[in-house]
Parts: C-alpha cells; structure tokens; sequence
C-alpha cells in the first residue's frame, strides 16, 4: 500500500519501497528547464544522459500505470509487477513487488469460496514523456540527427535498462498545465484551477503531493514542425501555455496543438 507521500519521488528510482509509495500519484509533472539536471536536481538521472538528450525548455510528463492488456499468470521480466485482489479474504488489495517476488492475490472466481483461483499479474509501467532533441532511439550515437522527437522512456527494475521509445518526430516542444480539484476532501472530481507556477522548486509544479494527488485534467500544448526546412523564414511567435512569446526561427513550417485530457480514472471515483 502507498504510504503518506510527503516528498515529491524521483521518476528513475528503482527501489520498490520508493516505487510502491510513487503508485499515489498517478502522474507528476515538470515544467521546462536548461537541462536535465536543473529539472529536478539530485533525480530525473535516467533522463539526464546524452542517448535521452533532453531538450531544453520543455515539459517532462509522468505516468505511472498498470498494463492490463497484457496481464497474465506470470510476471513480466525486466519490471515491477503489480498484482489486485478481488476476494475481501485477501490481506491486502494488492501486491507489487519484482519478478521473483510474491504473488498470492486472489481473484473472484467461484466467488472467493474458497478463494483459490491466483489472480492474474501485471506490469506496472513508470514512463516518462519528453522533448528530445533527435530522432533515435540514443541521441549519443553516431549518425544522430537533430530532428526534435517526443518520446517516451520506460523506468525499469535495478539491472535493467530504462527503453526509449521515439513517438513522434517534429515534436519541438511541449507545455503541460494541471487541472487541480480544490474541492474539500473528498473532492468533486472537477479541475477548479489551472497552474503551473513554481513556487519552492524552478521546474517542479504543482509543488507538493497534496496537489498532485487532486490533479485531475491535463492541458497540453504541442509545437510541430516539418522535419525539411521550407526555405521561409518562420517569424511567428508561439504561446504555448505557460510558455509565452516563443520564436523559435529558422525556415521550418510550424503548427501548435492544444489539448484538454481528462484523467478518468482519477476524476470518476470523485463524481
């Protein structure tokens, strides 16, 4: 079970006691820095390599889920598993543990009468959405390009390297604004507030668990541009959500995305 949170976790940790407490928030934010490094000094290390090239001055999403669609009665290498229980018999509702450790949660066949029937197991998911600024799979190998790519990377087990994954090319920036329920306890499940304004970290916002937690719709703001130059120039000027008045030049033809993504499964139980 998730303990209080009172630290925001980092997205890279692979200690299962620091992944088992991260499960009480579903999503965690970053708006852009310099590098990396300044994203979230003393975490994020999985991002702050040369094969994930960070680019600067965009926002970092994580995502923290279970992968239903390949559930099974066997683990998954490589990843913490989380496992439910659907029988009130069981201790606990759930398990997360590594590959080899114990997975005893029951499933509602037959009732849980007796609760016999081993529930089926799935991998439990940390991915981290970012800007890079090439195309491949690892910017530090040779042959790169400098086409801006949004990807994806995939925080696994001690022992096993993060993956990441190329989304899609073009992507020259991305803004992230939160939807956050100021409702009292137990909330009503509706955003009374977009922000996304530090406060006690540059990079870091909402700034505390408490408002992550209450987070309950995403605004995202995409920039796109054409992978060849045109040959005319762009003077346009972008507002990107939080990010006002950006020129970004050259002679790539441009165009901004925005989008309002509910969090269902955050909001709905508060309805």
């Amino acid at each position: 079970m998730p303990v209080s949170v009172v630290v925001l976790p980092d997205p890279c940790s692979q200690v299962l006691s620091e992944v088992r407490n991260a499960m009480a928030l579903a999503i965690q934010g970053y708006a852009g820095a310099a590098n990396a490094a300044a994203l979230d000094p003393g975490n994020l290390a999985c991002l702050n390599t040369s094969a994930a090239s960070y680019k600067a001055n965009t926002g970092v999403l994580v995502v923290r889920r279970a992968d239903t669609l390949i559930a099974g009665a066997t683990p998954t290498a490589n990843y913490f598993n989380i496992q439910t229980s659907g029988c009130l018999s069981d201790v606990v509702p759930y398990v997360v543990d590594v590959p080899s450790g114990t997975f005893n949660m029951h499933s509602n066949a037959g009732g849980c009468t007796p609760a016999t029937t081993v529930n089926t197991i799935a991998p439990l998911y940390t991915r981290i959405y970012f800007v890079s600024n090439c195309s491949g799979t690892d910017c530090s190998a040779a042959g790169a390009d400098t086409v801006p790519t949004l990807k994806r990377l995939d925080v696994r087990m001690t022992g096993a390297s993060p993956i990441i994954t190329p989304i899609v090319d073009g992507i020259e920036d991305l803004q992230l604004d939160y939807g956050i329920d100021t409702t009292a306890a137990p909330g009503d499940g509706t955003p009374d507030v977009y922000t996304n304004t530090p406060v006690t970290h540059p990079a870091v916002t909402p700034t505390t668990p408490a408002e992550w937690v209450n987070v309950m719709s995403v605004r995202v703001s995409l920039l796109a541009r054409n992978i060849d130059e045109s040959g005319i120039p762009d003077t346009k000027t972008y507002t990107l959500g939080p990010r006002a008045a950006y020129a970004p030049g050259g002679s790539f033809r441009r165009h901004a995305y925005n989008a309002l993504v509910r969090l269902y499964n955050v909001a709905q139980v508060r309805e």
